[in-house]
Order: structure tokens, then sequence, then C-alpha cells
């Protein structure tokens, strides 16, 4: 909900077009899910060993 929020009121005179969004959703998987994962393969080699 809160990046949805972030999303409408970042992005209000923009054009919504398949680039921008491809963009943004670049940037999302940067600095999101590429930490988000190798933190998981961190933890769970820790629990593991």
């Amino acid at each position: 909900m809160l990046i949805g929020i972030v999303f409408f009121y970042s992005y209000p005179n923009r054009e919504m077009t398949a680039s921008e969004l491809l963009r943004y959703f670049r940037n999302h998987v940067v600095f999101i899910l590429i930490p988000y994962i190798l933190w998981s393969l961190i933890y769970e080699g820790d629990a593991i060993y």
C-alpha cells in the first residue's frame, strides 16, 4: 500500500509508459529484491551451519 502511495505522488506529471514502468520496476528489483535474496541466503546459511 505504501509503495502505491509513493508511486502515485512521485509520478503525478509523468506519463505512464512502458519504459517508465520498466525503469520503476528495475529500480525496485535492484534496491529491494536483490538485497532481500542475498540476506535470505546468508540467514539460511547461518541457520543450517
